[in-house]
């Protein structure tokens, strides 16, 4: 998962996908969601100060 600056113009592309959008301190970053796993947003001051992700592998 990767964080990217976003414009608020560019959130319709994300229309119908699986995604996370944070506003925080006058920034505002998307990612895509990854197929299994957890995503924590961890926050200091009321601001966001690190997105941790951790991936799993579906076992089938």
């Amino acid at each position: 998962m990767e964080l990217k600056n976003i414009n608020p113009a560019d959130i319709e592309k994300f229309k119908g996908k699986n995604a996370v959008i944070i506003i925080s301190n006058g920034q505002m970053k998307v990612a895509e969601l990854p197929d299994f796993g957890t995503v924590n947003i961890v926050c200091k001051d009321n601001k966001v100060k690190r997105v941790k992700e951790e991936k799993e592998l579906l076992f089938q």
